[in-house]
């Protein structure tokens, strides 16, 4: 039996990787449909959605707070704000999982405040079709409990690498200047 069946989970920011997240979540059977909290403000989005993947879709961020994992895929500029609208309804033990790049592991604890668990996750085009690699890079708060859940939850998409640090999630984006 999957750890997920009795989980809520919510996906905010519906755009195409959150897109994908969903779908592939909901074709590995990880969790019942009614369960998952899907968020996102544009109705053009919403409608696509409900109409593709069959699961209701708010426009309102603060239903995500309902759910034991939230995974953010919303662009990095609005990953800070979402949480801290979010910050006042969570509760300790939620797992928050960011697919954001340039958004520091460091930087999503401070905007949800203590007893919550964060991690970044990067995954590449094969989770299409349930085949990618997903990067991850733990928070500070990490428990067994909590990489157990989130390794199944990982495993919808494909196989996942955990690294060291987060710097190894995007190297390419360090700049280093040489002198010749």
């Amino acid at each position: 039996m999957s750890r997920l069946t009795n989980k809520h989970i919510a996906i905010v920011g519906l755009g195409l990787m959150g897109e994908v997240l969903l779908e592939r979540l909901l074709a590995a059977r990880a969790c019942p449909r009614e369960q998952i909290i899907a968020c996102e403000p544009r109705v053009e989005r919403q409608e696509h959605i409900q109409s593709r993947l069959g699961v209701v879709v708010t426009a309102d961020n603060r239903n995500a707070a309902d759910a034991d994992i939230l995974i953010l895929t919303v662009l990095p500029a609005s990953v800070l704000p979402v949480l801290t609208e979010l910050r006042p309804l969570l509760r300790p033990g939620q797992i928050v999982v960011s697919f954001a790049a340039a958004v520091p592991v460091a930087a999503i604890e401070q905007a949800v405040g203590s007893n919550l668990v964060v991690l970044r996750a990067l995954t590449n085009s094969p989770a299409l079709i349930g085949r990618g690699v997903t990067a991850v890079a733990w928070g500070r708060r990490s428990t067994s409990e909590a990489r157990e859940l989130v390794a199944e939850l990982l495993a919808c998409w494909g196989d996942t690498v955990e690294v060291p640090d987060e710097a190894h999630l995007t190297p390419w984006m360090k700049t280093e200047h040489h002198s010749s």
